[in-house]
């Protein structure tokens, strides 16, 4: 049984695609802290993002997919590209990188958790660095988890994480949307478990950790109602929201500095 601390580390795509390119100079600042971890102890299990925009790039589409289909062509050509870069990348710094594409069966088929939960604890086990995204091949609108934040903390559950570390390039938590929205507000202070993140949680349909699922419509709902099932598991784990110099953030905030 391994008894290190494990800590999860969600990218998005934000946050390792630049100028429509994988960022292969923050992939390597984040092995090279990766590596730092590992040297005291640490496990660390990232959930990043990226493989539509590359597969996009691939395709020579000047935007993103909207839809389903466009989506997951797009996502099969960019899994190899961004498999294959931290792979190069990590094994540079000494480290092993293994793919897991995972779906939304998993929180309701009881094998697919046990085998899932096996399967990236032996990972850990063998000094494996799971690298994990959505596995949108297979996924319907009713199966997707719908956005990495919310797969990262069913990770952060399975694997008992003592952390899970959301990247983004977003300076804090808001109000609402402000990519959609000139009034949001940034909150600069929130007490956990109050009626105004469980408000906030629900409007994002989140993992909240209390309360009951919102009343929203068709499936929306039962896919709150699973985030309410598994909420209670994540109190346990810390979460920290990165933004500027990642590489400093990711470092400050596993040795508790931020």
């Amino acid at each position: 049984m391994n008894s290190k601390k494990n800590i999860v580390i969600k990218l998005g795509t934000t946050s390792i695609i630049k100028n429509d390119n994988l960022n292969e100079e923050f992939i390597d600042s984040l092995a090279a802290n990766i590596k730092t971890l590992k040297d005291l102890g640490i496990n660390t299990l990232i959930v990043t993002s990226g493989a539509v925009q590359l597969g996009a790039n691939e395709l020579n589409l000047k935007t993103r997919p909207t839809n389903l289909k466009s989506l997951q062509v797009a996502s099969s050509l960019g899994q190899i590209e961004l498999i294959n870069s931290y792979k190069n990348i990590f094994h540079k710094h000494g480290l092993k990188v293994g793919q897991v594409l995972m779906s939304k069966n998993v929180l309701e088929d009881r094998s697919q958790f046990v085998n899932t939960t096996e399967a990236l604890n032996e990972l850990i086990n063998q000094d494996i660095i799971p690298v994990i995204n959505e596995n949108d091949i297979v996924a319907t609108e009713e199966l997707k988890f719908g956005d990495n934040d919310r797969l990262s903390a069913i990770v952060a559950i399975i694997t008992k994480a003592d952390r899970l570390i959301i990247v983004t390039d977003q300076e804090g938590l808001f109000n609402s949307d402000p990519a959609f929205s000139n009034e949001a507000r940034k909150i600069d202070y929130i007490e956990y478990d109050s009626e105004e993140l469980i408000s906030l949680a629900r409007i994002a349909l989140l993992v909240v950790p209390s309360g009951p699922p919102p009343d929203y419509p068709g499936n929306r709902h039962q896919s709150n109602r699973t985030s309410h099932r598994w909420s209670k598991p994540l109190e346990r784990c810390q979460l920290h929201h990165s933004f500027g110099p990642k590489d400093r953030q990711i470092h400050a905030h596993v040795h508790g500095q931020n």
